[in-house]
């Protein structure tokens, strides 16, 4: 289960690095995500900047991070309900990663089933207490893709 909990922790902090720099741009994060931006449209700009910095204000990635680094009796069992574990979890890990190769091709599809796929995930995580401010700003992106 140690081994599921650090998957977990990366793709958080992946889902984390990758909105940084969908929100605030390509020059925000050292480390560049390995999912394709989603850049936010131009007239949504300026609030998309403003909503990522209150969020991550709030938010720093090690407090988002902290309930699967606390000991806690309960966590093996959210994560066993919600199938995040062993070769489920593997799965859809490796769902994120071919769906995201798939979006580089610029076809609007695969970068909604690419929010979607992340969006189980992050739903999945939900009882663990991983904030849900996070899920939503995920999903504002939405509002970004062509139609």
């Amino acid at each position: 289960m140690k081994e599921d909990i650090n998957l977990l922790r990366d793709f958080v902090s992946e889902v984390y690095r990758w909105l940084r720099v969908c929100y605030l741009g390509e020059s925000s994060t050292e480390k560049q995500p390995r999912w394709p931006v989603i850049p936010v449209k131009k007239d949504l700009e300026n609030l998309a900047v403003s909503a990522w910095k209150e969020f991550e204000e709030q938010y720093p990635l090690e407090k988002l991070l902290s309930p699967l680094n606390q000991e806690r009796k309960d966590l093996e069992e959210i994560l066993v309900s919600h199938g995040l574990y062993g070769a489920q979890l593997r799965y859809k890990l490796h769902l994120v990663e071919t769906t995201a190769n798939a979006s580089v091709s610029k076809f609007t599809g695969w970068r909604r089933k690419l929010i979607g796929i992340i969006d189980n995930i992050i739903d999945s995580l939900g009882p663990t207490g991983i904030a849900g401010a996070l899920k939503e700003l995920k999903d504002a992106l939405t509002g970004s893709l062509p139609d």
